[in-house]
C-alpha cells in the first residue's frame, strides 16, 4: 500500500489462503487494476482532446494562409491589367471564406451568393456552355438552410451534367413554398442519371445515418444531414429522364424548430 501512495501502479499485494487478509488483498489488487484502466482512458481521452485541439489551430492557419496567398495573386494580377485573374481569385477566396468561416446554417440568400462565386470559377472552366437560372420566391430569401446544400446540388450537375456532354448546359434553382413545406429543387437538361445509378442513389439514402459512407456521394451525406436537422419528414428527392434531372431538397413546414427553434 504504501508503494501503491507514491506512484507504483504496478504492485501486486501476493494473496495467500481465504482468511480476511487475503480478501482484502485480492480487493486491493482490484483496485489498482481499475485505476490503471482509469488512468490509461484519461490518458487516451487527453490525447485525443489534444489531437482535437492541434486540428483546430491548423484549420484556423491554413484558411488564414491561403487568403494571404490569394490576395497577393490578387495583387499581382491587378497591377498586370488582368481582371479575369482578379475575379477568378477573389471568387476563390470568398469561395473558401464561406466554407471555412461560420455556423452550419445560412440564410437562402447567403447561399446563392457563395454559387454566384462558385459559379465564377466553373465557367473559367465551360466557358459558354454553362448557363444559370434563377426562381427563387422572395419570401424565402431569408431562410435558414444547411450551409452548402444547395451548392451540392448545383455541384452534382456539373459533374453529372456539364462534364459529362459536349453541348450547352442550363442550370435552374428554384425555392418555392406550399402548404407542406419547402421545396429548393436545381434541375438541368443534361444526359440524366441511368436506372442503375438512381437505384444505387435511393439504396444508400435508405442507410442510417451513421452508417453513410463518407466521400462516396454527396448527395448521400446532404440526405443524412436533412434526416439529422428536420426529422424524417425531410428528403433529397431525384426525378430524372433523358436529358432532364432533377434533385430536389424537402424541408417540412416547422424547419429546425425541434432542433434550435428556427421556424418559418
Amino acid at each position: 500500500m504504501l508503494l501503491f501512495s507514491t506512484g507504483n501502479f504496478n504492485v501486486r499485494v501476493p494473496v495467500k489462503g481465504n482468511d480476511e487478509i487475503a480478501h482484502i488483498s485480492r480487493q486491493f489488487n482490484n483496485m489498482i487494476l481499475q485505476t490503471n484502466n482509469l488512468i490509461e482512458e484519461q490518458y487516451k481521452l487527453k490525447l485525443v482532446q489534444k489531437n482535437a485541439i492541434l486540428k483546430a489551430l491548423e484549420a484556423e492557419i491554413n484558411p488564414h494562409f491561403l487568403y494571404n496567398a490569394l490576395q497577393a495573386i490578387s495583387t499581382k494580377a491587378l497591377k498586370s491589367n488582368n481582371q479575369d485573374i482578379v475575379d477568378m481569385v477573389d471568387a476563390l477566396a470568398s469561395t473558401l471564406r464561406y466554407c471555412f468561416s461560420g455556423g452550419d446554417q445560412v440564410k437562402l440568400n447567403e447561399e446563392l451568393k457563395h454559387i454566384e462565386n462558385y459559379l465564377i470559377l466553373q465557367k473559367a472552366r465551360f466557358g459558354s456552355r454553362l448557363h444559370i437560372q434563377y426562381r427563387i420566391d422572395p419570401q424565402l430569401e431569408q431562410l435558414f438552410i444547411p450551409r452548402l446544400s444547395v451548392q451540392t446540388l448545383v455541384e452534382n450537375s456539373i459533374k453529372h451534367a456539364l462534364e459529362k456532354v459536349s453541348y450547352e448546359v442550363c442550370i435552374v434553382i428554384e425555392a418555392d413554398m406550399s402548404l407542406d413545406g419547402v421545396t429548393i429543387k436545381v434541375t438541368d437538361n443534361g444526359p440524366g442519371i441511368s436506372s442503375e445509378k438512381l437505384q444505387y442513389i435511393k439504396c444508400l439514402f435508405q442507410k442510417n445515418w451513421e452508417d453513410r459512407e463518407f466521400g462516396s456521394i454527396g448527395l448521400q451525406n446532404l440526405h443524412a444531414r436533412l434526416k439529422l436537422l428536420y426529422g424524417q419528414d425531410a428528403e433529397v428527392v431525384i426525378h430524372t429522364q433523358s436529358f432532364y434531372t432533377e434533385v430536389c431538397l424537402k424541408l417540412p413546414k416547422g424547419g429546425m424548430e425541434h432542433v434550435k427553434g428556427t421556424n418559418y
